[in-house]
Formats: structure tokens, C-alpha cells, sequence
């Protein structure tokens, strides 16, 4: 008897006593044994399909063909989507063409400004005030003498 003919005999057996299990229970139907027959099938497909998508997206993957969502996270987007996120002046036709009158952009320039201002005021203010972490001397410093080893 060959090994094969060994695990086909196996195989059958765990199958007869399956079958023989639903047939002999009383308490079962002809159509729950159905029932269950074609549940455990389709979950056996429903397992295969998924597993055939992830390997499939290694496929593409080791390809070089990816979706950039699944690399990235990040999705895909429309240039008028990207328009609305960042103002691009080259779209509207060059920095000539802005939506925004020159009082305007004299407006945000000033805002800037004073915000660069405000900004370098505080810091020059704080760079006098010393942290409570400061320390006037290297920590670092090995400060063991020879004579004292």
C-alpha cells in the first residue's frame, strides 16, 4: 500500500464520519446537513479569495505596480482638489493673476511682517532669560583629576 492510498483511506474515513454524524442525528434535517455543507464550502472560497487579493498585492508589489493608497496612505486627489488645498498662483495664470487685490496682499504682507517682528522681540527678550536646566559649567566635563584616582 502506497503512502498516498494511506492518507486517501484517511481522508475518506473523517469524511464517512462526518456524513454518518449528520445522517444519524435525529435532531437534524436533510437541509441543515445542506445547510452546513454549503456554509463550511463558501467559507473555504470566501478564505481563498482574500488570500488571492493579498497575494496578488505582493505580486503587484514586487512588480513595481502599486496603488499608492496602500503604500502611501495617502489618496489620490484631483488637481482641482489640490487647487482648493494650496493656492497655486501658476494656476490662476501667474502671480499676476491673483484672486486678491493689491491692498490685500499688502494687508497679508504687513500681518507677516509684524508677526516676524513680534516673533524676534520674544526671542531676543527669552535668550536673556536663563532656562532652569542651564548650567554655567560642562556637566560633561570629566572633572576627576589624576591625583584624585
Amino acid at each position: 500500500m502506497k503512502p498516498e492510498d494511506s492518507y486517501y483511506n484517511q481522508r475518506r474515513d473523517r469524511l464517512s464520519d462526518v456524513v454518518g454524524d449528520y445522517l444519524t442525528d435525529e435532531s437534524l434535517t436533510a437541509q441543515d446537513f445542506y445547510k452546513d455543507l454549503m456554509a463550511e464550502v463558501q467559507s473555504w472560497i470566501d478564505y481563498h479569495e482574500k488570500e488571492l487579493k493579498r497575494t496578488s498585492e505582493v505580486k503587484n508589489l514586487l512588480k513595481g505596480k502599486f496603488n499608492s493608497d496602500v503604500v502611501t496612505g495617502i489618496s489620490s486627489a484631483t488637481i482641482k482638489d489640490w487647487n482648493e488645498f494650496w493656492y497655486s498662483p501658476e494656476a490662476q495664470g501667474g502671480w499676476g493673476n491673483t484672486p486678491y487685490t493689491k491692498e490685500q496682499i499688502r494687508e497679508f504682507n504687513m500681518k507677516e511682517q509684524a508677526y516676524y517682528d513680534a516673533r524676534a522681540k520674544l526671542d531676543a527678550k527669552s535668550s536673556y532669560e536663563k532656562s532652569k536646566y542651564y548650567y554655567d559649567f560642562d556637566r560633561n566635563k570629566d572633572y576627576l583629576k589624576d591625583e584624585d584616582c
